[in-house]
């Protein structure tokens, strides 16, 4: 009888024991899930880096008198080496932007590169190297410049100079006015960025011309020029006068001349 009390007895606490372990081993799965769960959703509040993005609207924006108001935009898609675009910006900078100013209407200026022509991406380069060292107002005179000595910057002239060639062409026929000091450092701009590791680095000014690009391809800009009313494609021509631009831009402009 005593044998079969203490045999019972061992098996209880045996029972016991094989729960307790059993318990436990429940208790720790449980709490290697919850980790599990917890780095999961640590890992989902991760913000992976993506491609750079600017810090700031990439346009060039004509400032001749600041606009009031909330302004009517028109945004123009244009190419240095493209003669239709030199009759844009000619029209443009000598009529229409300076007829409006002070009005509630922005013009925007964006950078349309045509790469099938030699000298299209280095002008484009250059003048934003201009805008990055010697200011806005700086830049629209120089592509001014640039748009009526483009003839000099056609492939039958550039299609043998070297890059760095171009370039300095490039700054010494349209940078004008400007200091030594400013000079050099546009010239440092737009030339082969030496400071970096990257040996695809480009130039300083490489990844806005890349922001133009891509901004360019998102909204399916392809023909130079290219012209765009509040963010819409709209058709327009570089061969308009100010009178057909007025036509055009009047109803979206308000108290116009």
């Amino acid at each position: 009888m005593r044998g079969g009390l203490v045999s019972s007895s061992s098996s209880l606490v045996l029972s016991r024991s094989n729960s307790n372990n059993t318990i436990n081993t429940i208790h720790q799965l449980k709490r290697a899930s919850t980790a599990q769960r917890a780095t999961k959703t640590k890992k989902k509040n991760v913000i992976m880096a993506g491609p750079p993005l600017p810090s700031k609207s990439i346009a060039h924006i004509y400032k001749g008198v600041p606009c009031s108001g909330e302004p009517t935009t028109l945004s123009f898609w244009i190419d240095y080496a493209c003669p239709f675009s030199a009759r844009l910006f000619k029209r443009m900078y000598e009529d229409v932007m300076p007829h409006y100013a002070g009005l509630n209407i922005r013009f925007e200026f964006y950078h349309q590169v045509q790469p099938w022509h030699v000298a299209s991406g280095i002008m484009h380069e250059t003048s934003l190297a201009v805008a990055e060292v010697c200011g806005e107002e700086a830049f629209w005179q120089f592509s001014k410049e640039l748009f009526e000595k483009r003839e000099s910057f056609t492939d039958i002239y550039t299609f043998d100079a070297t890059r760095h060639e171009l370039t300095e062409d490039i700054l010494n026929q349209c940078l004008l006015g400007q200091s030594e000091e400013d000079f050099e450092k546009v010239r440092k701009y737009a030339r082969l960025n030496k400071e970096t590791e990257d040996k695809n680095g480009g130039t300083l000014v490489t990844q806005q011309m890349k922001f133009h690009i891509k901004l360019g391809r998102q909204l399916g800009i392809h023909v130079s020029p290219t012209c765009c009313l509040n963010g819409l494609v709209c058709d327009t021509s570089s061969s308009w006068t100010l009178k057909e631009w007025k036509a055009f831009l009047d109803p979206y402009v308000r108290n116009t001349p």
